[in-house]
């Protein structure tokens, strides 16, 4: 299987109410740990929980390509 996602800074650096950025790691961490169909709606939840009642920042865009064999 082959993943590609291309986003924007959003989902890397939605801060927390602490103000503690998201982080690169934790994107890869939430694609990589879930199945492709459900990778972005993994990656969008993990943004919302980290943020909690924090206001949005930026924009969360993300596209996500996958192909298996």
């Amino acid at each position: 299987e082959e993943r590609v996602l291309v986003l924007t800074d959003g989902l890397p650096e939605t801060r927390n109410t602490a103000g503690e950025l998201l982080g690169w790691s934790r994107v890869v961490e939430a694609v990589a740990a879930s199945p492709a169909e459900e990778a972005l709606e993994r990656l969008f939840e993990a943004a919302e929980q980290h943020r909690g009642r924090r206001p949005r920042e930026d924009d969360l865009t993300a596209l996500f390509l996958w192909r298996d064999d």
